[in-house]
């Protein structure tokens, strides 16, 4: 739908986007492929198991991602993604380490999904810091909300494409705006009866 987003944070990206509103298709919807998604993108081990409640958090997780992405396009920012994310990111285990030329990066600790949650906060933290965050958006079209990183030199892209997502939303508005309007005046004049 539109260019990758920068570094790590495409990995966010593509992980919100296993979830496509607008068609009804989830490819994480059972915790199974949830760990297969996990598991191909090394951020799960591959002895590690998904249970029913961890899936549950993960698209939690997931969904409250999407309403930060959603919020950097100009929508409200839903409180209940924030209460979410801090939920999950108490579990998460992260530390400050020092790379080799001396600059602090964030690691993911601990085991299984904890190590997961993680690494994506760190990733969506190094992102806020640097900026990049502010690029990840949500499309504008409510049935869509595919989440698309904005290249735009001034950060004004809307929707994840404008050849279909931006023409429903035009659409949409022109209907609404000459729904409103008075019907144009028989050239020929009245009918009569």
């Amino acid at each position: 739908m539109s260019g990758p987003a920068s570094g790590d944070l495409e990995l966010l990206r593509s992980f919100v986007n296993t979830n496509e509103p607008d068609t009804n298709t989830d490819q994480v919807d059972t915790p199974e492929r949830l760990r297969d998604w996990l598991v191909e993108r090394s951020l799960l081990a591959m002895d590690a198991t998904i249970d029913e409640e961890a899936h549950r958090q993960t698209l939690e997780f997931r969904e409250a991602v999407r309403a930060l992405a959603l919020a950097n396009g100009a929508m409200e920012l839903d409180p209940a993604a924030i209460t979410t994310l801090n939920r999950l990111g108490a579990q998460a285990s992260l530390s400050v380490l020092m790379d080799s030329d001396g600059h602090p990066e964030l690691h993911a600790g601990g085991e299984g999904l904890h190590q997961t949650f993680g690494h994506l906060f760190s990733i969506m933290y190094t992102a806020m810091v640097d900026g990049s965050f502010l690029r990840l958006k949500g499309c504008a079209n409510d049935t869509c909300q595919w989440l698309f990183y904005d290249h735009s030199k001034n950060r004004s892209k809307k929707w994840c494409e404008m050849q279909t997502c931006g023409n429903v939303i035009n659409a949409r508005a022109y209907r609404q705006r000459h729904r409103h309007e008075a019907p144009a005046p028989d050239p020929q004049g009245p009918r009569s009866p």
